[in-house]
């Protein structure tokens, strides 16, 4: 599995004293239909089984300042999503801490 949290560094002005950990942020979408879920079971993560169709990709080489930076994206459209509510899976076994 490709992990697809990202650091983002926050502002000094808004890290209480003694914090110096980023906190990942992940990619998100939203569907508007039923797939299975309760409100209690938001902020538990599930394993789920998704169809993508690839809309585009881009990799390219970007300089500014002097600094070289690569970059990599994909667009997708999500054709359909399987989620089995059975099978929940714990956030450290799966190597995403929250």
């Amino acid at each position: 599995m490709i992990e697809l949290g990202e650091k983002w560094p926050k502002p000094e002005a808004e890290q209480p004293a003694g914090a110096g950990k980023e906190e990942a942020h992940y990619p998100y979408f939203s569907i508007s239909k039923d797939v299975g879920l309760d409100q209690e079971d938001a902020g538990k993560t599930i394993t789920a089984t998704v169809k993508l169709r690839v809309k585009s990709v881009e990799k390219r080489v970007e300089t500014k300042n002097g600094e070289t930076k690569k970059i990599d994206r994909a667009e997708f459209d999500v054709l359909a999503i399987g989620i089995d509510k059975k099978d929940f899976a714990d956030a450290v076994e799966e190597g995403i801490k929250k």
